[in-house]
C-alpha cells in the first residue's frame, strides 16, 4: 500500500495496540518487557521507544500512567 500509495482512507481502522484480553483493561504494550523487539526490520524495541518519547515529549504521571503531552 505504501509503495503503492494506495488511498487508506475507507480501510478498516484497527487498534495499534490492542487490550491484550477482552475486558481485562491491560493493553499488550503494558505487558510487554521493555528489550522485547517492537520493529524487527531495525531491531527495535519497546523500551527505546517509550524512552524516546519521555525524551522528547512533556509527561504527566497520573496514578502510575504516564501521559505524552504532545504540543505543536
Amino acid at each position: 500500500m505504501i509503495k503503492k500509495q494506495a488511498d487508506i482512507f475507507d480501510t478498516a481502522k484497527v487498534p495499534l495496540l490492542p487490550l491484550a484480553g477482552k475486558d481485562s483493561g491491560v493493553s499488550m504494550a503494558d505487558e510487554m518487557d521493555g528489550e522485547e523487539i517492537v520493529c524487527g526490520c531495525n531491531g527495535v524495541t519497546k523500551g527505546a521507544i517509550v524512552d524516546a518519547c519521555v525524551q522528547t515529549f512533556k509527561t504527566v504521571v497520573e496514578n502510575e500512567t504516564v501521559y505524552l503531552i504532545i504540543e505543536e
